[in-house]
């Protein structure tokens, strides 16, 4: 993130805005692009197309505010049905990774294992 500080109160400041807009820390936010940014990558030959970090960057917003798509495209400058393709993209790629992060027990006895 070009222009951001590196050092003292201004960085707290800011990782704490990151973390209040988007659930993540920098770090988590470059993980995630790095598990799925390569597969977001637009086929579009269109100048304007959003990048992988655009996309991972709205879909986090919208799922950790909840708020309408029109209303995070006004305050980014996107249009709403980017917001929407954007959301589509990243959640069909976490999706596709979930089952390296999100494990069911198997079995009766596992289930009680992890209730209690």
């Amino acid at each position: 993130m070009v222009g951001i500080p590196t050092a003292g109160f201004h960085v707290a400041c800011i990782c704490f805005q990151i973390l209040r807009r988007y659930r993540f820390d920098r770090d988590g936010i470059a993980y995630i692009e790095d598990l799925i940014g390569g597969a977001l990558l637009g086929a579009t030959q269109r100048s304007n197309a959003l990048t992988p970090s655009e996309q991972i960057l709205s879909a986090l917003r919208y799922y950790a505010t909840g708020s309408m798509q029109i209303v995070l495209g006004d305050a980014s400058g996107v249009s709403q049905p980017s917001i929407s393709r954007s959301v589509a993209a990243v959640t069909r790629q976490l999706v596709a990774i979930s089952d390296q992060f999100i494990s069911m027990p198997g079995t009766p006895e596992a289930t009680r294992l992890v209730r209690y």
